[in-house]
């Protein structure tokens, strides 16, 4: 296992099964542009300057995939979650308990690469936390965000927080903690997606393609 000092990390889920896409696989495992999607998640991580990444997979084909490329990416760990648990929320407190880290941290999706230039303004926001909202949300508990869009990673946020948070999923992170007196800085993107037919749209995020507007009002 990596020992990362106390500078601002990436955690990158990438495990799961695609089961809306019938894959059998994990969503961050599909390529785009020849190269799958974690592979471009990691490399617009290490173009705004994280170079301290960890995958998170939940099986032991991903596992294997995973350390592959980490062989040749010392930036990259790999670390397979011990149990099953039903939110992403919880798997993150899982590997902060084993992996303590006490400065923020950007959390992501493998299968949703963001371009190195929204990561950079979540970097430079000396903001608590750093949202991002979309206009659609798959999520089975929706977290609303501002002018009737949804939040949904990445996010930056102190590992601190989670790690003493009693929570079980983003949503009753967000709804039951505190958060009137710290600042929210709330940045825009398009969806992320989940359809077949809409993977395409990823090479857009990937070559920097879209624009999103930043907007720093109280999340609610």
């Amino acid at each position: 296992m990596c020992a990362f000092s106390n500078e601002i990390i990436a955690i990158v889920m990438a495990g799961g099964f695609g089961q809306r896409l019938n894959l059998g696989k994990s969503k961050a495992l599909l390529s785009v542009d020849n190269k799958p999607l974690y592979i471009h998640c990691i490399e617009q991580l290490m173009r705004a300057g994280i170079y301290k990444i960890y995958l998170i997979c939940d099986s032991i084909l991903q596992y294997e995939e995973y350390l592959n490329y980490s062989i040749s990416n010392p930036f990259v760990c790999v670390y397979k979650q011990i149990k099953s648990y039903g939110s992403t929320f919880l798997i993150l407190k899982e590997f902060l308990r084993i992996n303590p880290i006490s400065d923020k941290i950007i959390f992501s999706y493998g299968h949703a690469p963001r371009p190195a230039c929204h990561f950079s303004d979540m970097i430079k926001s000396s903001s608590d936390i750093v949202l991002t909202q979309f206009p659609y949300s798959s999520k089975r508990n929706k977290i609303r965000g501002i002018d009737g869009m949804y939040i949904e990673p990445p996010y930056l946020i102190n590992a601190e927080l989670i790690d003493k948070s009693n929570d079980i999923c983003w949503h009753n992170f967000f709804s039951n903690y505190s958060i009137k007196n710290l600042m929210i800085l709330v940045l825009n993107a398009p969806n992320e997606f989940n359809f077949v037919f809409e993977f395409l749209e990823y090479s857009k995020y990937i070559n920097n393609d879209y624009k999103y507007n930043q907007q720093v009002k109280e999340f609610v």
